[in-house]
């Protein structure tokens, strides 16, 4: 069994400043926004923010501050970016890398 080694969260914070952020605070509410700042204390300074309760929407909140006590869980929005195309996999049935061939170096 592997030990856990304690990480400190103040750089993991610090590299999140600037990002969409999505913080769910204990009581089950969740806020949406762009981490501005946060302190010694780890409270968070949002801005663009945005309420859902229960998941749903409800509401914009501009800017909020929120105090560690709420004890929150925080975790970095990533947004999907446009799909990259890939290139082909070779499927020409006459190659010796092709399944089912008796000369592939597979069989």
């Amino acid at each position: 069994m592997s030990a856990t080694v304690p990480v400190n969260p103040k750089p993991f914070l610090n590299q999140l400043t600037g990002k969409q952020v999505l913080v769910k605070l204990k009581w089950g509410m969740e806020y949406k926004g762009f981490l501005v700042s946060t302190d010694a204390y780890m409270n968070l300074q949002l801005a663009s923010t945005e309420e859902f309760i229960d998941g749903k929407f409800a509401g914009n909140l501009g800017e909020v501050f929120i105090r560690y006590a709420s004890r929150y869980t925080l975790g970095a929005v990533f947004e999907p970016r446009a799909m990259v195309p890939r290139p082909a996999l070779h499927t020409d049935l006459d190659s010796p890398w092709t399944r089912g061939n008796p000369n592939s170096v597979f069989e």
